[in-house]
């Protein structure tokens, strides 16, 4: 007998709605079946449904029929969604087996509990490598889980802020769910080369209990750890670890990977590449033992100051972020010779210029450079409009000018305010415009000191939300100055981890 599972399941090609075919492409027939799946996965009834509507909805939708021929073209890319009480899904057990290309699976869930079982059914597939599941809240429904021939090889499971500012009213959830992450995560340890958790759904002490051979990437981010092992614990299990992230909201306490000098241990860390910590504190024994091989380093906020600032100093006299006195205590100890990029979340103060400085000295490779420069008061809404906005601008530039191997710029300088989209059926008819020649202005500005760079980018609003401004920039004149050319590349989540 043929198990099943119930949940939603779309099938979606690369590109969307079309897909990617074996040389010679797919016979017509086989192209309408695979439109036709879509559009029965796809367009189901929202509003007016009628009884009938709905005994429609929840008669099992079999999916035997697809041919052979479809299967061994599809998806580079599978969706499955989340359970809903109108959803009754048939999905044979063997039909991930016969997807013979499929490479990633995404499981996206709701505040609804979901079978352990129901993973089983994804991670059947011997050529999934990857599988991320957000919203999705386990429950075991199994009391085995034997993983024989799952070929997985990276695995993010990720809550977003909406879903866990509910968090409290469903402690059993969060319970049950993390007592299956700890199943999922020992039957997957062997193999597994990169981890992205949420901070909101980790046990430090799961992480600890045993070796991770193969793991090479691994991340948590948003909320705060349910800690229980000290982190130098988990990353000794860790031993070829080449990128590491530690992206956690601020509590109470900054989080300390190395708290003291007793609880390091450098062998962890030898082949680390890539490290990023929000708010990072001086004190920090890490800083003491990252690799003077490591290429890359974030130390950073989350979720992005710039968003969450008014709030925190609401609630404290103090603001968590890195003054520039606490850079150069980190980088008077950090041997940072090979780092060829480094983004900075940074308060000024002032000592700002002797940072910069000490930078330029300690990363004579540096190729990319991120700073998000917040000033110690906070200026008043869009003082750039009304030029009273006292930001060094020249002299920050050339500070900038003396990292020589410097390609890429990217600098939030607080041009603009955060919630200017707020006020958008009060600011002037020009506003738009004058911040377009503003911006440009201080681009060429910046581009004639820091003669360098290839690309300058400056975080700032538009009538679109937070977005990157960014320039290319080519040789030009030598009277006039480099030439700058408008770019529209950057589409970033500013209000992610």
């Amino acid at each position: 007998m043929t198990a099943t599972a119930q949940f939603g399941l779309e099938l979606v090609s690369e590109p969307p709605v079309t897909f990617r075919a074996r040389k010679g492409g797919l016979g017509a027939g086989i192209q309408r079946a695979l439109h036709k799946l879509l559009r029965v996965l796809r367009n189901r009834p929202k509003q007016s449904r009628t009884n009938d509507d709905v005994a429609r909805e929840e008669r099992p939708i079999s999916l035997d029929y697809l041919p052979r021929e479809l299967l061994d073209h599809i998806l580079r890319y599978m969706h499955v969604n989340p359970p809903r009480s109108s959803d009754n899904w048939e999905i044979p057990d063997d039909l991930l087996l016969q997807m013979r290309r499929l490479e990633r699976a995404y499981w996206h869930g709701s505040l609804e509990q979901a079978q352990l079982s129901h993973l089983r059914l994804l991670l059947v597939s011997p050529t999934l490598h990857t599988l991320s599941m957000n919203n999705v809240w386990l429950q075991a429904d199994t009391p085995d889980f034997a993983v024989t021939s799952s070929g997985l090889r990276a695995l993010r499971i990720d809550f977003s802020r909406q879903v866990q500012s509910r968090k409290p009213a469903y402690p059993d959830f969060v319970a049950a769910h993390l007592d299956c992450l700890d199943t999922i995560l020992n039957a997957l340890r062997p193999r597994l080369e990169s981890l992205t958790l949420s901070g909101y759904s980790v046990r430090l002490s799961s992480l600890a209990v045993a070796p991770w051979p193969s793991l090479r990437a691994f991340s948590v981010t948003r909320g705060d750890v349910v800690a229980g092992a000290p982190w130098s614990t988990v990353l000794s299990q860790m031993p070829v670890l080449s990128s590491f992230t530690v992206a956690l909201d601020r509590g109470e306490t900054p989080t300390l990977i190395f708290p003291d000098i007793d609880s390091a241990d450098v062998a962890p860390l030898a082949n680390l590449r890539h490290f990023t910590i929000s708010f990072p504190h001086p004190d920090d024994q890490v800083f003491y033992h990252l690799p003077s091989q490591l290429l890359e380093l974030s130390l950073r906020d989350t979720p992005r100051y710039y968003s969450a600032r008014s709030g925190w100093l609401n609630r404290s006299d103090t603001e968590p972020i890195l003054t520039c006195h606490d850079v150069c205590r980190i980088f008077t100890v950090l041997s940072a010779t090979n780092l060829g990029a480094l983004e900075l979340v940074y308060l000024e103060d002032q000592e700002e210029f002797r940072m910069l400085a000490l930078l330029s000295q300690s990363c004579p490779n540096l190729t990319l450079l991120e700073l998000h420069r917040y000033p110690a008061q906070p200026s008043l809404q869009d003082a750039w409009y009304h030029g009273t906005l006292s930001i060094p601008v020249d002299a920050i530039a050339e500070s900038l000018a003396e990292f020589r191997s410097l390609r890429v710029l990217k600098l939030n300088l607080r041009f603009t305010d955060y919630e200017v989209t707020r006020w958008i059926g009060t600011i002037p008819l020009d506003y738009w415009e004058r911040l377009a020649e503003f911006l440009e202005a201080h681009a060429q500005a910046i581009v004639r000191r820091v003669s360098q760079i290839q690309m300058l980018s400056f975080l700032t609003w538009s009538m679109c939300g937070m977005h990157w401004d960014t320039w290319s920039a080519f040789p030009g004149d030598p009277a006039k100055g480099p030439r700058l050319l408008h770019e529209d590349i950057y589409h970033e989540s500013f209000e992610g981890w």
